[in-house]
């Protein structure tokens, strides 16, 4: 594994001086490039005020004006952010409300996709089988279609037809 010691734009550096090029983003959490002056800034500010100003508990400032901006992009009745630490968080909290928004017990997920490590996102995850072993038995009634990517379709024939293949799949 490589020990990074720190991290500029694209690159992180590990503590022996070598240089890598992050084709992760830190898995997607540094999309503006590590340590962008900007982010840099907004994080000390905000530090200097308050550190962890837990959500859903408490309010603060940036938070009720990112709320703000989010919900203006959404239809009147979608009103509301839940917000959450992680994307498995997230995951489990979007399970729990699509079960209860349907009054479904069952969940369809995409094969091939990952999801997270919480218990529930293990159990909508099937990406690689090492992320849910161990931990079995995870939650029942899951069932898995395949992604419907046109582009490298296993499914022979024209592609305007490909779209029946991957609803016969859904209902199978």
């Amino acid at each position: 594994p490589v020990v990074v010691d720190h991290a500029e734009g694209i690159y992180v550096w590990d503590v022996d001086g070598t240089r890598y090029m992050d084709f992760t983003s830190g898995i997607a959490v540094v999309n503006t490039g590590h340590c962008h002056p900007r982010v840099v800034q907004a994080i000390q500010e905000q530090a200097a005020k308050i550190i962890h100003a837990q959500q859903n508990i408490l309010a603060h400032e940036p938070m009720m004006r990112a709320a703000v901006e989010l919900t203006a992009t959404l239809p009147p009745n979608l009103n509301q952010v839940f917000w959450t630490n992680s994307g498995a968080e997230a995951v489990e909290g979007a399970i729990k409300l699509a079960k209860v928004a349907t009054g479904r017990p069952a969940i369809v997920a995409f094969r091939g996709a990952f999801h997270g490590r919480t218990h529930a996102a293990m159990s909508v995850t099937s990406s690689r089988a090492k992320v849910r072993g161990h931990y079995e038995p995870l939650l029942s009634s899951i069932y898995y279609a395949p992604y419907p990517y046109l582009f490298r379709s296993p499914y022979r024939g024209p592609v305007e037809d490909a779209d029946l293949h991957y609803f016969a799949e859904l209902e199978h």
